[in-house]
């Protein structure tokens, strides 16, 4: 059996399994087989549908898109490995039979070390746990993605997060050991920071107390300060490049997109995470130690106050709201925040980088201060409190169990080709459903108005009258009748990554009774249209 593993997001380590001949699907209704709890995902996102051939992932129309691999996809065909992307969230589609993410270099040795078990994945890496052979050390192990290895500069541009870090080694920075290339990977040894990022922290308890907080956050503002000393920029500031040691201690990881200050040539592309992206790296303009100053105001207002400064249901929207949107204080998100520290964050989170403070040190000197007045002195370090995420195992979430569908059902099945209409006809029949036939949309329209039906299956690509008008028709007619609209990976529209309109589920083609069983199952649950997001 296939799973889906969930790499990033609010149930990191979770595997969902695919059962064979099914249709599951992904979104952020309740009424969806997998729930994503992620404002920037669709109700109704992406559907992952089992075939004879292997599976499919299949976007259903949903507003800022479905990520194969860091490409936007309509259709295409699942191999074991491949990276899902929604929004925040990230997937991993898993062909092993124990749902465990220990595909790939699992046992294999890179270059003195060891690869155990994998942690994490990101964009363009998978982190594994490791040790260094000769030392009997525990590592990190990162690896750059095999289908994001071919792209051009994406060897140079994973290889200079390790040179970046020969230049920046400090206490409150993870350390990288070494990076090379071996049996055909590219790889970095990092210091294992074993009590996981400042994010997975937040993922549980949504925040954390003002003096557990500002500790990391000073640790890492003495990270910055040797950046700038440096001159460099680290660009990519969040909650989930912050880890935490088991002494209470945090560091600064990922240097992978830190540059020069004034550097032209990294300014040409858009580097960094939306959400803490200052508006000047947005506009991909010149940008200083300000601009982590930026990041590290948005990570405070995150951790304290429990939410992301500025949201959006797409980049666009988060980068819009930025440049525009109004901020509410962090004293009216959290009312235990002390004025000092709410107008520092206030000053940090500036749109103008010439309104923020001027460095780091002048972030860290005011942070302290404000320690001092809400304790009397720095508090101790402890690691209460943080518990480890679970990387363990990977306990098999419950798909949701559908109601069965009530006999005779009545459906519609809109194509040109009989071969076609013959094998919807024979699935449906066996799920015990009643089935009449149009060949063209407007015979399926004059139908409708004398017939009731409780669905519509059609075609996409018919002559005279396309499946996408037919939807609409249909939509425009009877708004509460379902349409599922069956197509193949051959349809060139399709393929081109055109989205139908008005169409509750799309399915590939050849039609099954298990898949149709499993799609009408969720259209009776409640799905709602993705056009209602």
């Amino acid at each position: 059996m296939a799973y889906i593993v969930i790499e990033k997001g609010a149930e990191r380590g979770r595997a969902i399994p695919v059962p064979d001949g099914e249709v599951l699907l992904f979104g952020r209704s309740p009424h969806c087989h997998v729930m994503i709890e992620d404002h920037l995902a669709s109700r109704a996102h992406f559907v992952v549908e089992h075939q004879r051939e292997g599976h499919l992932l299949i976007d259903q129309q949903s507003r800022n898109g479905t990520f194969l691999n860091g490409e936007p996809i309509a259709c295409a065909k699942l191999r074991n490995g491949d990276q899902i992307d929604v929004g925040n969230t990230t997937f991993t589609y898993s062909e092993e039979d124990d749902a465990s993410p220990d595909a790939g270099p699992i046992g294999k040795e890179l270059g003195g070390y060891r690869i155990e078990k994998r942690i994490g994945r990101g964009g363009m890496s998978t982190v594994y746990r490791g040790v260094q052979v000769a030392l009997a050390r525990a590592v990190a192990i990162k690896v750059l993605s095999p289908a994001r290895a071919g792209r051009p500069g994406a060897i140079e541009r994973f290889h200079e997060e390790g040179r970046a870090s020969v230049e920046l080694i400090h206490p409150h920075i993870v350390e990288v050991f070494s990076f090379g290339e071996a049996q055909g990977l590219y790889y970095l040894a990092l210091e294992y920071m074993r009590f996981g990022s400042l994010q997975d922290h937040l993922a549980r308890l949504k925040k954390l107390p003002l003096k557990d907080v500002l500790p990391l956050v000073i640790d890492i503002c003495t990270a910055l300060e040797f950046i700038e000393q440096k001159r460099m920029v680290h660009r990519d500031i969040k909650p989930a490049n912050i880890l935490l040691t088991d002494r209470g201690l945090a560091k600064l990881g990922d240097l992978g997109a830190a540059m020069l200050m004034d550097s032209p040539d990294e300014t040409s592309r858009l580097v960094g995470t939306p959400h803490f992206m200052s508006p000047e790296q947005a506009d991909l303009k010149p940008v200083d130690c300000r601009s982590d100053v930026y990041g590290l105001g948005c990570t405070i207002y995150q951790a304290i106050g429990g939410v992301i400064p500025f949201e959006g249901s797409s980049v666009e929207e988060i980068i819009q709201n930025q440049r525009q949107g109004v901020l509410p204080p962090l004293s009216e998100i959290n009312h235990e925040i002390p004025e000092r520290l709410n107008a520092l964050v206030s000053r940090m989170i500036s749109r103008a980088p010439e309104d923020r403070p001027a460095n780091a040190t002048e972030v860290r000197e005011e942070l302290e201060a404000c320690l001092h007045e809400e304790a009397g002195a720095k508090p101790a370090r402890t690691t209460e409190g943080f518990v480890l995420p679970n990387t363990r195992e990977i306990p098999i979430r419950k798909i949701l169990e559908l109601p069965p569908l009530p006999p005779g059902l009545r459906v519609l099945v809109v194509d040109d080709q009989r071969v076609s209409v013959l094998a919807a006809e024979r699935a449906c029949k066996v799920l015990g459903c009643v089935t009449h036939s149009a060949k063209s949309g407007p015979e399926a329209l004059e139908l409708l108005d004398s017939e009731q039906f409780d669905f519509v299956l059609t075609d996409r690509v018919m002559p005279g009258m396309s499946g996408d008008v037919l939807a609409i028709n249909v939509k425009a007619r009877f708004p509460e009748l379902p349409v599922i609209m069956l197509t193949s990976l051959g349809a060139e529209m399709l393929e081109s990554g055109e989205h139908p309109e008005c169409v509750s589920l799309v399915l590939s083609k050849p039609v099954t009774k298990n898949r149709l069983n499993s799609a009408f199952k969720l259209v009776r649950a409640g799905l709602i249209d993705p056009e209602d997001d």
